[in-house]
């Protein structure tokens, strides 16, 4: 975790040096900061009767979108940093939540709805991840199998945007090549298929189709969902075999400043397990906006 926290630190504050710049240089961008952080605790005391045990979690999080816009050009932006965990009495720090998520589109319009895009997008954790199992003696031991770039995943796109409304977008890149990271040369040891990346080697590269859809919208007062789905073709493989991820967030807002929202997320990716992954969370954040611009109502 010592190695971690300057990454964690720097990646969290990036999106407040966007808003460190003059105001010239706002005028055609619009950038918008919302930062989260969740806490619950419970706490027992020695003789209660129900039971429990004493816990503490917090999750943090910080998304960044930027736009600009000028003429048939246009930009977008989003940085997505997730980090969060639970302190169980007598079970120690367990993660609960961990991503570093980068995109960006640069595009063209072709048309009312329809643009040519050049995309970029990264994604990987802050921190390393356990798995745990008990020994012949019937001890839980803690199993890394993954950690910061372990893997980590840089994908190119050539392709085209559809954007029939402002609360949704599709991109579709059918030349998206992929470099896939595993930067600990060890980890085969706990996850034999490593990742997709040749064992003794710290990289791979993948020629594939890319989608990426994006859809945010209060969809009742005060209910908003977001959901985003990334789904990757390597040519090379049967499309049995693709990779799909989708992240999803149902939130209320209570006030300006807290929320409750539903988190989930679906990763089917035969590289890393050749099940459905999933996870979900409930969560109360407290949460503050910055931004440059007037929300449209």
């Amino acid at each position: 975790m010592k190695n971690i926290k300057p990454l964690l630190i720097i990646l969290f504050l990036f999106p407040l040096s966007i808003f460190a710049q003059t105001p010239d240089s706002l005028k055609t961008w619009k950038h918008e900061a919302r930062f989260s952080l969740g806490i619950n605790q419970a706490a027992f005391s020695e003789n209660w009767s129900g039971g429990g045990t004493n816990s503490i979690g917090i999750t943090a999080a910080v998304v960044y979108t930027g736009k600009w816009k000028k003429n048939k050009w246009g930009l977008n932006d989003v940085v997505d940093l997730q980090y969060g965990f639970v302190d169980i009495d007598g079970t120690g720090y367990r993660k609960t939540i961990d991503k570093i998520y980068i995109d960006a589109a640069l595009g063209y319009d072709i048309g009312k709805k329809w643009s040519a895009t050049l995309s970029g997008n990264f994604l990987t954790q802050f921190a390393p991840g356990y798995k745990y199992e008990k020994d012949s003696l019937d001890r839980e031991q803690a199993i890394r199998i993954s950690d910061f770039m372990a893997p980590g995943y840089l994908t190119f796109g050539i392709g085209f945007e559809y954007k029939p409304a402002d609360f949704f977008s599709l991109r579709i890149s059918p030349y998206a090549p992929r470099i896939t990271f595993v930067t600990d040369t060890t980890l085969y040891l706990t996850v034999p298929d490593n990742y997709g990346v040749e064992i003794g080697e710290t990289t791979r590269f993948e020629n594939g189709l890319q989608i990426f859809a994006d859809f945010d919208k209060e969809i009742m007062k005060n209910l908003t969902l977001q959901a985003k789905y990334l789904g990757y073709l390597n040519y090379e493989k049967d499309i049995a075999d693709m990779d799909h991820r989708i992240d999803l967030l149902l939130g209320a807002k209570v006030n300006e400043l807290i929320k409750v929202g539903f988190t989930g997320i679906m990763v089917y990716d035969t590289d890393q397990d050749k099940d459905i992954q999933w996870n979900q969370a409930l969560v109360f954040n407290f949460t503050y906006t910055l931004r440059n611009f007037t929300p449209a109502e």
